[in-house]
């Protein structure tokens, strides 16, 4: 259900390997968290659906990772939108808040999508209850992140892998959201993704096939 999200706002499409044919192609494991590389690694590339992470959000979200999203609040200007409070983040997930660059990202022009399904809640990865991210405009401060893909979610991926014909709005509806130029930008290196998982396009993500094959559907690690 993850991959039907993707597949029926982009010209993404998902395809099982049934022959381990695929030079390069994702592999569904089930390891400890929910997490994913960010674009593609080349290979079997693995992706985490473990306990707890059986929700569709949860698989689209990490899907978006493997198409080469990072999460929102990465943005380079986030801090023009929030203000993230990393003493109330759990030591291991301080990484996931982490800013990027124009020199590794671009946000095709688009501006800060609080609804985004690349967005933490206000309070996830919180040790103490308290919010780990604090909306700049008050008014946005309940309505982070999303179990469903916005219309930026889809947006940026239509226009990084060029889906011409397949527009969710008409152009005029999408200009209102524009936000700014689009930035040139260079690759980056991918990396993996810390457990729970990110919403910015990664630069290396336009060396993932418009076709993307599931090698596997789902493997238990033993």
């Amino acid at each position: 259900m993850g991959a039907k999200q993707w597949e029926e706002a982009t010209c993404i499409d998902f395809k099982e390997d049934k022959d381990k044919k695929a030079e390069n192609s994702i592999i569904l494991i089930k390891e400890d968290g929910c997490w994913s590389y960010v674009g593609r690694v080349g290979g079997e590339q693995p992706l985490s659906l473990g306990d707890g992470c059986e929700q569709v959000g949860i698989a689209t979200h990490e899907l978006g990772h493997a198409l080469g999203l990072f999460h929102t609040m990465s943005r380079y200007d986030r801090d023009d939108f929030i203000t993230v409070v990393l003493e109330n983040v759990v030591e291991g997930f301080v990484d996931q808040y982490i800013k990027e660059t124009p020199q590794t990202t671009t946000n095709y022009g688009f501006t800060y999508d609080y609804g985004s399904i690349m967005h933490y809640g206000a309070s996830s990865a919180s040790h103490n209850n308290k919010p780990t991210m604090v909306a700049n405009d008050t008014r946005y401060q309940e309505s982070m992140g999303s179990q469903i893909l916005s219309f930026i979610d889809k947006s940026m991926i239509n226009d990084h892998y060029n889906c011409k014909g397949k527009q969710i709005k008409t152009p005029s509806e999408r200009e209102k959201l524009k936000g700014g130029t689009v930035q040139q930008n260079v690759p980056k290196q991918p990396q993996p993704n810390a457990k729970m998982v990110d919403s910015l396009i990664h630069e290396n993500a336009q060396n993932v096939f418009a076709q993307v094959v599931m090698a596997v559907l789902f493997v238990i690690n033993e």
